[in-house]
């Protein structure tokens, strides 16, 4: 007995065009709500990474001042709008010359110590903001200090400053090197503000006298 054959089902191979066009019409939608997100996340890509790079680096120099027990402080030095350094400034056993731990060695930017000083670059396009106009997060806003120095208690000091009577000294700076004041230092908390030359786009590091360390 022979069966008769049916014929093929049309939609059995796939989707109708209707239904193309819906499914096309939510994913319109879904990119056209979520492009605007994307498209700012990516715009703060870079001030987030160069606010992430400055607070890391500031809470490297806190722990290795405590975990070393450091006897002369840890620095962060700004070099100029998009550089900074980590520096030790006590001296070492075999590297520097001086009463180990209790000579204070000065930062070379041309050719530094590696076993002292490390070198940060922000990244392109992103600076050290230096006018109250870069920075409108923070009233009042002017660069006035160029590092800030962790003692063994991971509190804070500002290098070349009297306070108190007590004489905190200023930052050795060797080889012709320079800084550039773009920290902001008054009573309260002490600010770094970065901001982005292209998108106008900006950041904040606060860092406490105690030491603490705060993105805003």
């Amino acid at each position: 007995m022979t069966k008769a054959l049916r014929p093929p089902n049309p939609r059995a191979g796939g989707f109708s065009l209707v239904e193309l066009l819906v499914v096309i019409g939510i994913i319109s939608l879904v990119a056209a709500t979520a492009l605007p997100n994307i498209l700012g996340f990516m715009r703060g890509a870079k001030i987030r990474a160069a606010q992430n790079a400055v607070a890391t680096a500031l809470q490297r120099a806190r722990s290795t001042s405590i975990g070393k027990n450091t006897q002369m402080g840890v620095t962060f030095v700004i070099q100029d709008n998009s550089t900074f350094w980590i520096h030790t400034e006590d001296s070492i056993a075999g590297v520097t010359g001086g009463n180990v731990g209790f000579t204070r060695q000065g930062v070379n930017f041309a050719t530094p110590v590696a076993a002292l000083s490390t070198r940060y670059t922000l990244p392109q396009g992103v600076e050290f903001a230096s006018t109250a106009a870069d920075c409108p997060g923070v009233p009042g806003f002017a660069g006035g200090q160029a590092s800030l120095r962790f003692d063994r208690y991971g509190q804070v000091a500002l290098p070349g400053t009297i306070v108190a009577g007590v004489t905190y000294p200023a930052v050795i700076l060797n080889g012709g090197s320079t800084t550039v004041n773009r920290i902001y230092t008054p009573a309260g908390d002490m600010s770094i503000c970065l901001i982005d030359r292209k998108t106008r786009l900006g950041s904040l590091v606060q860092v406490a006298r105690s030491g603490r360390i705060v993105r805003r």
